[in-house]
């Protein structure tokens, strides 16, 4: 479950929170549902329709737990555990279940068949999951509009509400934390080993980096410094103890996300740092609200060169309040709050 999600139906008036998640770790304040630990296990899931890692064991705990606790209404995080629905429904006919889809996973499964023919199991079992979750939801919600206008397409479902990706606040207007690199110009990427960052990174080192004349590029993430190696025209950082501090000096926040799916956190943490984002259009769907003098649009190296050496961090700039607006965790409790006590003025229904 996203960490803000859980936090803001948490801090709902006059409601019990019983709190599910599915991993093998233990999850503060949790109950850990069995999940699956091997590849091989998550393909058999796969083939009885689980999906997420649930594995069986997990399923029939979850079941069980339906069953003891009888809860009125049911968040489910996520749209692949769409099989568990009619049991929920056939134990409590009465419950209300909202159903959030971080993205159309169906699509992203799709993609990866290409490179491994074993995904068809999962395709098979997410479009599924994905398919009962919009049918027989009482809510559905979406991260963006394009999302909520996919499902209307493919389900004839009209979505309840669109919830964007929240971060928790940590900015401080004042970083007295060390910085190595603070007195030298560079723009910031932040993202982890994933393919579509590496895949950004590639562009940033290979067909932007060598056309910048006075800003250097500095990327920070998990497992990025196995790539030290390979990516000689950027900084690569792997972990850092503060990320906030290398916010604080960047110049600006770089975004040339070509692939992937969902809307991107980093975004809402950059505007959280009150900075300029100098992004592909498909990085930044999702944040339309957003005005165009802080999320910046850029196609070609060129563009983003050209930008990157340009810009300079203005001392009045207003990403921050975009951020506040839409996108802090306050922000966000207020939509799931409405729409969990049954302020939305309708229910999902078909088209």
């Amino acid at each position: 479950m996203a960490r803000s999600n859980r936090a803001a139906l948490i801090k709902l008036n006059d409601v019990q929170i019983l709190s599910l998640s599915i991993t093998n770790n233990a999850v503060p304040d949790s109950i850990p549902i069995q999940a699956t630990k091997r590849k091989i296990f998550t393909a058999m899931s796969n083939v009885l329709c689980l999906c997420a890692k649930l594995n069986l064991r997990g399923a029939v705990n979850i079941i069980w737990l339906h069953y003891k606790f009888k809860p009125t209404t049911i968040w489910l995080d996520s749209s692949l555990l769409g099989i568990l629905i009619p049991i929920f429904r056939l134990i409590t006919p009465g419950v209300r279940i909202i159903c959030y889809f971080h993205n159309i996973e169906r699509t992203l499964v799709a993609a990866r068949i290409k490179t491994n023919k074993v995904y068809f199991l999962a395709y098979i079992a997410t479009a599924i999951n994905e398919y009962i979750s919009a049918k027989l939801s009482n809510v559905v919600l979406t991260t963006q509009s394009s999302d909520a206008l996919q499902i209307q397409k493919d389900y004839s479902i009209i979505c309840t509400d669109v919830i964007p990706v929240s971060i928790e606040d940590s900015f401080s207007p004042q970083c007295l934390h060390d910085n190595p690199l603070r007195n030298t110009r560079y723009v910031l990427f932040v993202g982890s080993d994933f393919p579509p960052n590496i895949e950004a990174l590639e562009f940033l080192d290979q067909k932007v980096a060598p056309l910048l004349r006075n800003t250097r590029i500095l990327a920070i993430g998990n497992g990025l410094e196995r790539h030290g190696d390979i990516f000689r025209n950027i900084i690569i950082r792997g972990r850092v103890e503060n990320l906030q501090a290398y916010y604080h000096y960047a110049s600006a926040v770089v975004a040339p996300i070509f692939s992937g799916g969902g809307m991107k956190v980093k975004i809402a943490e950059a505007l959280m740092h009150n900075k300029t984002i100098i992004s592909t259009k498909f990085a930044a769907v999702g944040y339309e609200e957003v005005n165009s003098k802080v999320i910046v649009f850029a196609r070609t190296p060129l563009e983003f060169a050209v930008i990157i050496d340009a810009i300079a961090q203005p001392k009045d700039q207003e990403s921050r309040s975009y951020y506040v607006k839409y996108y802090s965790a306050e922000a966000i409790a207020i939509k799931i709050n409405r729409i969990v006590q049954g302020g939305s003025e309708s229910d999902t229904h078909n088209h």
